[in-house]
This record gives C-alpha cells, sequence and structure tokens, in this order.
C-alpha cells in the first residue's frame, strides 16, 4: 500500500483493502506500507500484532524522490516480523525508537509549574460533560478559576452521570455552560461557540477530548465503521478550530494515545485517529 503526503478519510479505504488482500491469500508472507511524510504507520503497527506471522515492512520516503523504489525494495528485502525506517532526502536512514522516560521523584510533592490559564480565560472542552475530559476541565477550573464551555453529545435530563458531573460543576462553584453539540456537525459547533461567547466569553483555550472507540479486528473492520472512529477526534477538532477565533486562542490540547505509536489489537482505527489527530495539532502549533 501506498498512501500520499497527506492521507486523510478518503485513503481509508486503501489502507483496509491492502490488509483484507494479504489476510485473504494464502501464503501471503509480506505487508509493505510507503508512506510520504507519516500518516499511516499506526494501522502498520497493528496489523502486524494481529497477524505476527506477516512481516510488515513501513518505510517512509521523501515524495517523489529518484531513490525511492531502491530503498522500499531493500527495506523489504531485510525485514524481519516488524520493521519501519525513514528516509530523508539525502538518504540517512532512521528507524523511530520507544523508550521508557526516567520517573522524577518529587519526593512526593507536585512539582509546581504555573498553569497558563485564569479567571479571565474561557475553556472550551469537547467531551467535557464526562470522563477524563470533565475531570481535567474540572480540576483546571479550581485551580485556575477559568470558566467552561462544555460540549458533549449527551442530555443531562437521559444520562445521570452526566447530570451528576454538572451538579458537582455547579456545587463546586465554577462558571460553567453545557451546550449538547456533536463535535462532527460544524454547524453545530458554529452555533455552540457562538452561544458560549455570547453568554460565557470568548474562547481562548481548548481541550479537545471527544472520541470514539469500539474495538475490532482488522479481518472484520470495514470502512464505515473506521471512518465513525476517525470522525469525532479527526473532523471534531477541524470543527472546533475553525469556529474559535485562533488570534484569542492562548491554548490547544488533545488528547491522543500511546496506541498511535505502539499499535495495538482491535485498534487500528482508533490508532490512525490519534496519529492524524497529533499531526493535526503539530501542524496548528
Amino acid at each position: 500500500v501506498c498512501v500520499p503526503p497527506e492521507p486523510d478519510e478518503r485513503h481509508v479505504g486503501l489502507l483496509l483493502e491492502g490488509a483484507h488482500l494479504v489476510f485473504a491469500q494464502e501464503g501471503a508472507t509480506h505487508f509493505v506500507l510507503v508512506q510520504q511524510g507519516g500518516g499511516a504507520a499506526s494501522f502498520a503497527r497493528t496489523l502486524h500484532l494481529e497477524r505476527p506471522h506477516i512481516t510488515t515492512c513501513v518505510v517512509d520516503i521523501p515524495a517523489g524522490h529518484a531513490k525511492a523504489v531502491e530503498w522500499v525494495l531493500a527495506e523489504i528485502a531485510a525485514a524481519v516480523t516488524y520493521a519501519e525506517a525513514q528516509y530523508d532526502a539525502s538518504g540517512r536512514r532512521r528507524v523511530p525508537v520507544l523508550r521508557l522516560l526516567p520517573v522524577v521523584d518529587h519526593g512526593g510533592a507536585r512539582p509546581t509549574i504555573p498553569l497558563p490559564l485564569s479567571s479571565a480565560d474561557v475553556l472550551l472542552v469537547t467531551g467535557g460533560g464526562k470522563g477524563i475530559a470533565a475531570e481535567c476541565a474540572f480540576a483546571l477550573a479550581k485551580e485556575t478559576g477559568v470558566r467552561l464551555a462544555l460540549l458533549g453529545r449527551a442530555q443531562p435530563a437521559e444520562d445521570a452521570e452526566l447530570a451528576a458531573n454538572l451538579a458537582r460543576f455547579t456545587a463546586g462553584g465554577i462558571t460553567f455552560r453545557y451546550i449538547p453539540t456533536d463535535v462532527i456537525d460544524a454547524q453545530a459547533v458554529q452555533a455552540a461557540v457562538r452561544a458560549v461567547e455570547s453568554s460565557v466569553g470568548p474562547v481562548t483555550a481548548v481541550l479537545h477530548g471527544a472520541g470514539a472507540n469500539v474495538p475490532q479486528l482488522l479481518a472484520s473492520l470495514d470502512e464505515a465503521a473506521f471512518l465513525r472512529t476517525l470522525a469525532p477526534k479527526v473532523q471534531g477538532a477541524r470543527n472546533v478550530l475553525a469556529a474559535v477565533d485562533p488570534k484569542r486562542l492562548r491554548l490547544f490540547v488533545a488528547f491522543g494515545s500511546i496506541i498511535a505509536r505502539a499499535g495495538f489489537r482491535g485498534e487500528a482505527d482508533y490508532a490512525v485517529a490519534n496519529e492524524w489527530l497529533t499531526r493535526l495539532v503539530e501542524r496548528f502549533q
């Protein structure tokens, strides 16, 4: 499979077709992914974990380089189990490696790192009514006084967990507004941001926590399910960034996953969603 320099939702079918073809071919030995500046290695890492008997090879090359085919063939010939290599325009070869960072002992005390938020800011939180996004929003508001704009798909009257969380925000003296919004609906996000800015204030920070994860092995994963996983993380982030004023925005944080770096059985779509979200955040910066 060869993906273009900036793969997106249009290329999900290509990735799945390649995986399903190699699964269907009796005696197939290799799955090769050629990319040009990243964007799909997380898919290949997951494929390898689900089918470890298939040698999986990822080669990242500069787009249109004269030696591209030579490099790809050399990597295939040398690959064992799983191999991943990146080439720059000069032909320098690099291999991405995961390593453990040292644990820093603060003697039980929390390190004092000033948070770049205050009561003058409005933090827009997607997926903000429940789960980790809500907990982070609550903690940030308690520590900094930041005002909150919480977006989520659920309705408080129909969701006991959401209702309990919002009651906790109120009891905690936090200034917030919850607006039921599906972040994959661009018009709904635009309307929510307008409502927030008219009642709470201009959005100066974003915490993007919306996401969906329904584990499914690659053999049964189809394009529609893949796109459903991508939508809240990737299109949701695009919609939020399109709706807020970038000149006012001081902070943009998104929840990713180690699965994008390491792959995980049954999580090919979720891995790619997080890889693409990381790329989006880096490009926005």
